[in-house]
């Protein structure tokens, strides 16, 4: 999920909670990309409901983890925001199944997924 954390802004791609994936809407401080496109696209082919709305800080303090999208971050897990912890503190369930699809994905290796490549000789 994308949140806009007061003094400083912070931004994050996703949070889950209860089985489902949450994200900011493109009109709340998200930077729309091909990463984040991605994971939606994975989420949804492993059968996560992906929800697409403006959060609030209360939404990644509660939430069972959390993890950044990006070009350079691809999908690293959020511990904690503010020195309270996400979840358990540790990259939880729903993120490690998406990162293992997502690198499969952009090394090739995920059938489903090769469309996205262009391969070079």
């Amino acid at each position: 999920m994308t949140v806009i954390l007061p003094k400083p802004p912070v931004k994050i791609s996703s949070s889950c909670r209860e089985g489902r994936l949450f994200t900011n809407d493109e009109c709340h401080s998200i930077l729309p990309g091909i990463t984040r496109d991605s994971v939606i696209e994975i989420a949804r082919g492993l059968g996560y409901s992906v929800e697409i709305a403006a959060m609030r800080l209360n939404d990644l303090q509660t939430a069972d983890e959390a993890f950044l999208t990006g070009t350079a971050a691809e999908v690293t897990p959020v511990r904690e925001v503010d020195e309270v912890k996400i979840g358990n503190g540790t990259r939880g369930r729903i993120t490690a199944e998406i990162q293992q699809v997502f690198f499969g994905a952009i090394a090739g290796r995920q059938e489903k997924y090769k469309h996205w490549l262009s391969f070079v000789s």
